[in-house]
């Protein structure tokens, strides 16, 4: 393992230190003098970055997952599994979530999102994807690099634009690509890149039952 990144100040001087008596472990950054109690004494398979680089830690205010490698708060295992298997209208739905979310942290609110978001959800009408691929051309946001609504762009604060721009394209990209190939890996690898905005934008992500 290469990096060992501390969830506070980023160094890789990150640390384990064995407890005696217990099976499990404390982490501690000599730098910033952060710690926290491991909670698994294994190291998972980080989701976002594909390295076995993931702990489970508790520290005083909240217990997270975190990825030593990529520096991220990590995602649950158990949420990555199901997101994994997910058929795609149910991949789409949740990176819906995702961007409503993060529409609602940051108070953007608009006509174009709501149409955005009622258009990706009606995938699961669709017998044939294709034709509710067809169906985008009607919408004011349209993704790959297309403008904002002027309406929109004026709504959203200046801090957020990159980020709203990168999360909403990002959506619609789990459903357009795995429109032609249902076995395709773009619509995980778009999903990661919506989960990822969340995680940089400290936003909780959003449950599977």
């Amino acid at each position: 393992m290469e990096k060992l990144l501390c969830p506070k100040c980023k160094c890789s001087l990150f640390k384990r230190v064995s407890k005696e008596g217990s099976p499990f472990a404390e982490w501690m950054c000599p730098v910033c003098e952060y710690s926290a109690n491991e909670l698994d004494s294994r190291m998972h398979t980080c989701w976002l970055c594909s390295g076995k680089t993931l702990i489970h830690l508790k520290d005083a205010a909240k217990d997270y997952w975190w990825c030593v490698n990529c520096a991220k708060v990590g995602v649950d295992p158990d949420l990555a599994s199901k997101l994994e298997t997910m058929i795609l209208p149910d991949k789409l739905e949740y990176a819906v979530r995702c961007l409503k979310d993060f529409c609602d942290a940051s108070r953007i609110k608009d006509k174009s999102i709501n149409q955005f978001t009622e258009y990706l959800l009606s995938m699961r009408a669709y017998k044939d994807y294709s034709l509710w691929e067809q169906a985008a051309a009607s919408l004011e946001l349209k993704g790959r690099g297309a403008t904002l609504p002027p309406s929109l762009q004026r709504k959203i604060p200046e801090a957020k634009i990159d980020a709203f721009i990168k999360l909403y394209e990002n959506c619609l990209e789990v459903g357009l690509t795995g429109v032609d190939d249902a076995g395709t890996v773009w619509p995980v690898h778009h999903l990661k890149l919506c989960i990822e905005i969340l995680q940089n934008e400290n936003i909780d992500l959003p449950l599977v039952s």
